[in-house]
């Protein structure tokens, strides 16, 4: 069947809060198998690069960060204080990268067992959103709002993307700057290439370049509109979000990138898959596994 995305849906039992949510595994045909976690206002979950566990955030309250064990099955809350709802792994599995709301909105680092001090990485005057780190572990894409209130990916040196201490201090430069929107960019698993979503068109669209020399080339994915793109874990397929359906694309990279039509792969309620009719903005509302055993159809 190929790869199975992690997702949200309302509960079958309403709770308390209107904007409740549980955790679910949807394979390619749009079939859900249930995760044991409670229902919660879960936004943006994220898979960590094991797959053993999935960080997600909880709008409620303070807005943190928790992450979910699948083997122990067991909700563990990450961050204290008001937090972003950005979130992206370290290699190791050791550490999230995200946005801290007690200072510019801008990206901080902290260890997911707890341990380590929390870290600043970067420090701007603009609110700052992470996307994705490079296959190396080297790079950080993220997104900065810009004085026009669009969005800019950057990009931010890293060392090796683990919890250890570095050999430099992390810094920042402009990746992708422009008068559109640039967001949820999605770095190919193996760094050649940077997905992202731009209303460049009119309407937003999932757009391709070279990474990190993105001004080589410039591919359009979608034809029909698309937001929130992730790469199959070969490399060979792109999915986002069109409408109110899941899409995915067969993406071939040599001798130069080529894209096939884009197809469905099952139509889902907006809410389940758009940020903005959650009123949490306009991130990536769900996330691709990695080698997990496809959900039956039976």
């Amino acid at each position: 069947m190929g790869s199975i995305s992690l997702g949200m849906s309302p509960p079958t039992n309403p709770v308390r809060f209107s904007l409740y949510r549980s955790l679910v595994w949807v394979n390619r045909v749009g079939k859900e198998e249930a995760i044991a976690a409670p229902a919660r206002p879960y936004v943006y979950p994220r898979l960590s690069p094991d797959g053993t566990r999935v960080a997600v955030n909880i709008a409620e309250q303070e807005n943190s960060i928790w992450t979910w064990d699948f083997s122990r099955q067991k909700l563990a809350r990450l961050t204290f204080g008001p937090t972003g709802f950005f979130s992206v792994w370290t290699l190791d599995g050791l550490g999230i990268i995200f946005t801290s709301l007690r200072d510019a909105a801008n990206l901080h680092r902290r260890a997911v067992d707890g341990t380590a001090t929390e870290e600043r990485l970067t420090s701007s005057d603009h609110q700052q959103r992470a996307d994705a780190i490079s296959p190396d572990g080297k790079h950080l894409v993220f997104e900065e709002l810009t004085s026009t209130s669009t969005y800019d990916l950057m990009l931010l040196t890293l060392d090796g993307g683990s919890m250890s201490p570095g050999t430099r201090a992390p810094r920042t430069r402009p990746l992708l700057k422009t008068s559109f929107d640039e967001r949820n960019a999605a770095i190919s698993p193996d760094g050649r290439w940077i997905a992202y979503e731009s209303n460049e068109s009119a309407r937003s669209q999932i757009y391709v370049r070279p990474f990190p020399n993105v001004a080589d080339a410039h591919y359009q994915i979608s034809i029909d509109g698309g937001r929130t793109p992730v790469w199959a874990s070969n490399g060979r397929e792109l999915f986002f979000v069109g409408g109110s359906a899941l899409m995915a694309v067969a993406i071939q990279t040599t001798p130069t990138l080529s894209a096939g039509n884009a197809t469905t792969l099952f139509e889902a309620r907006s809410i389940i898959l758009d940020g903005r009719n959650m009123g949490t903005g306009t991130g990536r509302t769900y996330d691709v596994s990695r080698g997990r055993p496809a959900v039956s159809d039976d």
